[in-house]
Parts: C-alpha cells; structure tokens; sequence
C-alpha cells in the first residue's frame, strides 16, 4: 500500500519527542524580569554576539551559565520547545 500523503506532509506528522528538564538557558530565561529576558534573547539571537561573551556578562551578574548550554540553546540542541 503506498501513503498517498507527501513526504514533507508524512514528516510533518512525525511527533516531537522532549525528555528531561529544559536547558539552563531555557530555566534562565523562565526567571528573568521581561526587560532582562528580552536583552538576553536579543543577544542570542544576535549573531555577533559570541556565547562566551554572553556567558561572561550573566555568570558577572550572578547567573549561572556555561557558554556550552548558550550555544547549544542556539543550535536548539537542547530540552527547550
């Protein structure tokens, strides 16, 4: 029997499958203020902005972050939807 539904269509329907607890950027962001979650977000979306450079500012603001799990976030290799 063949599927009549498209590839992209059959691909579509694949589910998507999260385990375990969101990413520390994912937990970082889901407890900042909105002004400083919408600074945060700008940056990783900036791609100028290195990791290492985003890490450093929020580690020297107390948060506990590795420049891993922010590019790891931004590959969307991570827990978070």
């Amino acid at each position: 029997m063949v599927n009549k539904l498209s590839l992209g269509e059959q691909l579509a329907q694949v589910p998507t499958v999260r385990k375990g607890p969101r990413c520390g950027v994912g937990m970082l962001l889901e407890r900042l203020d909105p002004d400083d979650r919408e600074a945060v977000i700008n940056a990783m979306n900036d791609e100028m902005a290195s990791a290492p450079f985003i890490s450093r500012i929020l580690v020297d603001n107390g948060y506990r972050i590795t420049t891993n799990q922010i590019a790891r976030h931004r590959r969307r290799e991570c827990q978070c939807p």
